[in-house]
């Protein structure tokens, strides 16, 4: 696989990504999902009336070991 074949499924993974989290929060702005050494974590971010951030609607960490734990809001 070449980079620019690496980068274009990674958008369109995202971009589907997006497409969920929109369905569940339709106001939601900042949506981060990391790989770190087989550990993936998903949050986000949206803002509030004032404009400014409320942090997690969504926050779900995946272990390394299958563990899957969400975090509470």
């Amino acid at each position: 696989m070449t980079r620019q074949q690496c980068e274009n499924a990674l958008i369109k993974l995202m971009e589907t990504a997006n497409a969920i989290y929109q369905s569940f929060n339709p106001v939601g702005h900042h949506l981060r999902m990391a790989c770190i050494d087989g550990q993936i974590s998903v949050s986000d971010a949206f803002k509030d009336d004032n404009g400014e951030y409320t942090i997690h609607t969504v926050n779900v960490t995946l272990f390394p070991d299958g563990e899957l734990k969400s975090w509470d809001i």
